[in-house]
């Protein structure tokens, strides 16, 4: 056999056997940004794609997302050398380093399986393999199964102080903080000194923080403003009120983890005043008594009730409790009834609800 007719036999013999491991031959000249390959997101098991040293080490993928969302990445490694993976925005300006992004450890008769879960904002990014350990004639081999589940935001990616998206008290806010825009920033108006429910959770594994910021970028609030790990089927919640005094403050919420390989995740927030009480019963019974109920309010340290034969000239009763016993009512009488919900300011003074609308007994 001549030299020629091994050449040829001996690479006959390697295509086939790659052949046979369904390895993605496509892939194999993606060594830089300009010749990456479409990253598949179909949701299916894609081809095994081999890295080898020194030839054959570096896989570059291109994708574009829509929408805000979740990329998740499930992954299986037949090889004991690793292959790490990074994420870059489209301008290849920035790396953002994806937490547990190695793949190593598995076999080609038991495969490690690797799952990952990256938060993303509308774009379009690169993703970079590499095979990373192993000597000079080291292999690995991968498969994937990529999707993308889409997330109606309304957070607006806002990412700075000077770029923050308005908030309206009582507005329910969903977003993401991604591997892009590691915080969201917010702006809101107090028109009054007050007191404002902050209601968040957050879906998944990361460490988010919140703070609040006056008009001058100065800390308010300070303390331990965190929601701990979470996942979607168990979220993380957090109910906490604060004093504002008048002016305009920013909120600002962080993936705690991001800047040390965190991957950002899904969240739902809102600043909401105290809400009026609902008188639900309002009856006189015998021995010259009325009973009250009312609704309760989250976050009412107590409330305060008015009652009279005239409008102009109540009597005052205060309770922690969301019912109360009138005395000394006259049967023959007509008597106006409403409550209001307080709680107490953090330096001095009760802030109050609104009264509710007059009850006649």
């Amino acid at each position: 056999m001549t030299k020629t007719i091994r050449k040829a036999f001996l690479m006959l013999t390697i295509v086939a056997f790659f052949g046979v491991l369904g390895i993605n031959k496509q892939n194999v000249n993606a060594q830089t940004p300009d010749q990456a390959s479409t990253l598949p997101i179909t949701g299916q098991w894609g081809d095994r794609i081999h890295f080898d040293r020194p030839d054959n080490e570096t896989r570059w993928y291109k994708f574009t997302v829509a929408s805000d969302g979740i990329l998740t990445m499930n992954m299986l490694t037949y090889s004991s050398d690793a292959v790490n993976y990074v994420l870059y925005n489209e301008e290849l300006t920035s790396d953002y380093e994806i937490d547990d992004n190695e793949l190593q450890l598995g076999s080609e008769t038991s495969p490690k399986a690797a799952k990952c879960d990256v938060a993303l904002v509308k774009g379009t990014y690169y993703l970079k393999f590499k095979l990373t350990s192993g000597g000079d004639f080291a292999t690995s081999d991968i498969k994937m199964k990529n999707s993308f589940k889409k997330i109606n935001t309304n957070s607006g990616n806002a990412g700075s102080f000077d770029s923050p998206k308005d908030l309206k008290i009582g507005q329910k806010i969903v977003g993401i903080v991604s591997k892009v825009n590691k915080q969201n920033w917010f702006r809101f108006t107090v028109k009054k000194k007050t007191i404002l429910q902050f209601k968040a959770k957050t879906f998944c594994k990361e460490f988010f923080t919140y703070d609040f910021k006056n008009a001058d970028g100065q800390y308010v609030h300070n303390g331990s403003n965190e929601l701990q790990n979470a996942s979607e089927s168990s979220p993380s919640s957090a109910i906490q009120y604060y004093t504002f005094e008048k002016g305009t403050y920013y909120l600002v919420f962080n993936d705690y983890n991001n800047g040390s390989g965190g991957n950002g995740g899904r969240y739902e927030l809102s600043l909401n005043n105290l809400k009026k009480t609902k008188i639900t019963k309002a009856k006189k019974t015998r021995k010259n008594k009325a009973v009250l109920h009312w609704s309760k309010v989250e976050g009412a340290y107590g409330y305060e009730v008015r009652y009279g034969t005239s409008k102009n000239k109540l009597k005052k009763l205060t309770t922690d409790k969301t019912y109360a016993t009138l005395t000394k009512i006259m049967k023959k009488k007509k008597y106006f009834v409403k409550v209001r919900a307080y709680r107490s300011f953090s330096d001095d003074g009760d802030y109050y609800t609104g009264w509710t609308t007059y009850k006649k007994i």
